[in-house]
């Protein structure tokens, strides 16, 4: 016969193994959503994201906007100086996201060496004023790779969130217009129309 003690350690035990279980669940979590190499969000964690805050904007009139990023000349940084030099770059511009973006922004890696921005409560000149900075952080902080130091660029297409239109949509937009921006040039931040 078990005594109220022996049930109380067990009762413990199983608190303790639930917590545990719970722990091991968020981790997973947090593994679903980020990228493996630069901690950021992924593809799947962004889309999350973008629908969160599209059940979270609908009919309140927040400005929401959105980038499309795509680092220019990277292959060159891989063909020249390997793979490991190009990871390393991608965690740079990584880290230089984390240090300019607001707490509320949410940035992914959504692709090789391209990124999305999510910013909340920002039109799309506050959009525009967040990436030039982006910009200026960047060749403050040049990469090194092999003996010499690679200021990177990249290209953007910027898109605010129009009445009646998903995230999703908007991204559509955003990644038209980096397109755009990648054809005249590069090193670009446009706004879509």
């Amino acid at each position: 016969m078990r005594t109220p003690d022996t049930i109380r350690q067990q009762i413990a035990l199983y608190e303790r193994r639930i917590r545990e279980l719970e722990c091991d669940l968020l981790h997973a979590t947090s593994l679903l959503h980020a990228d493996s190499l630069t901690g950021l969000l992924n593809r799947r964690g962004f889309q999350h994201a973008c629908t969160l805050l599209s059940a979270g904007a609908t009919g309140h009139g927040v400005a929401i906007s959105c980038a499309m990023i795509d680092l220019d000349n990277f292959k060159t940084i891989n063909d020249r100086h390997g793979h490991a030099a190009g990871d390393r770059a991608l965690c740079h511009f990584a880290d230089v996201l984390r240090m300019n973006l607001r707490p509320i922004d949410q940035a992914a890696r959504v692709g090789g060496d391209e990124f999305a921005l999510l910013l909340p409560d920002a039109t799309a000149v506050d959009a525009m004023d967040i990436l030039t900075r982006l910009l200026a952080a960047l060749a403050a902080r040049p990469l090194v790779a092999g003996t010499e130091p690679h200021v990177l660029h990249f290209s953007a297409g910027v898109a605010q969130l129009r009445p009646a239109e998903s995230v999703h949509e908007q991204l559509g937009r955003a990644d038209a217009i980096l397109l755009h921006a990648k054809r005249n040039g590069k090193s670009k931040v446009l706004l879509s129309p």
